[in-house]
Parts: structure tokens; C-alpha cells; sequence
């Protein structure tokens, strides 16, 4: 790339700023239920300003969210059978079992509408680096099942 189309993608790019889209949240959460989740090794939207973001932001469930018991969360042989239905889910939910059954997979918390969980072991993309983790956890949010 010669210097000219560096300057050209320098022009481009000056007004994209990092910004904060937290004021977002509140709105969301007074209207609808909500999972936030992070992977453990997570380097790009690390856990720890996840969780920071979470326990300062503005909604009328902080208190509840605060003062909420992080609850070990395993995988069960019941609840994923229960949570899947169809030929291929089956087989999915199969593995999700073998591999997973009695398992710490993570770590939940919830309060009203809001639910966040960190997965172990996952990276930036959960679903990519945890599949069974991430289907029991889609499954159990979906399915108003605890995370306990």
C-alpha cells in the first residue's frame, strides 16, 4: 500500500472513537430479559470491565443485582435433555452431556431481568470456543432454568 491510501484510511477512521454504550442498557432491561456473558480468557472484552460496567450500572435492579450470590453453575443430564428437542439437537445435546455432565462450566448470576454469566474456559467468541457450554446456557436463559 503506498503512503497516499494510508493517509486516505487514516481520513476515513478519525472520527471512529471508543465510546461507551452503557446509557443503552437500563432501557432495555426495564423492557426486556437479558444475558450478558463473558469467556474466562476473554482478552478483548475481559470479564473484569464486564462485571465493572454491570455492578455501576443505572437501573432500579443494581441493588438486587449487587447484593445476588454468584451461583457455581454445572451441566445436568435432565436439564439438557429437556431444554432440546429435534434429531440433530439430540445429537448435540448428547454431547453436551458426555462432555460436560457435573461439570463446572461457569459461573451465573441474576437479578429481575438481567442474567450474567462467565464461561470457563472460552475465549472472545464463546459459542466457537465453549459449543456445549454455550447451548446449555442459550438453553437454560431461554427456558427460565436456573443456573444453580
Amino acid at each position: 500500500m503506498h503512503r497516499h491510501h494510508h493517509h486516505q484510511v487514516g481520513i476515513l477512521f478519525q472520527d471512529d472513537e471508543i465510546r461507551s454504550e452503557k446509557h443503552l442498557l437500563p432501557p432495555l432491561l426495564a423492557k426486556y430479559k437479558m444475558l450478558l456473558y463473558s469467556g474466562q480468557f476473554d482478552i478483548n472484552v475481559g470479564a473484569p470491565g464486564t462485571e465493572l460496567l454491570l455492578n455501576t450500572l443505572a437501573w432500579p435492579g443494581l441493588e438486587d443485582y449487587r447484593s445476588a450470590k454468584r451461583q457455581i453453575w454445572r451441566v445436568r443430564l435432565t436439564e439438557s435433555q429437556h431444554c432440546i428437542s429435534g434429531a440433530r439437537s439430540h445429537r448435540v445435546a448428547s454431547l453436551v452431556v458426555e462432555q460436560l455432565a457435573g461439570d463446572v462450566v461457569g459461573y451465573a448470576k441474576q437479578a429481575r431481568s438481567l442474567t450474567y454469566v462467565l464461561v470457563n474456559g472460552a475465549g472472545h467468541m464463546v459459542p466457537a470456543t465453549q459449543p456445549a457450554s454455550a447451548l446449555d446456557m442459550i438453553n437454560r436463559f431461554i427456558n427460565n432454568l436456573p443456573f444453580s
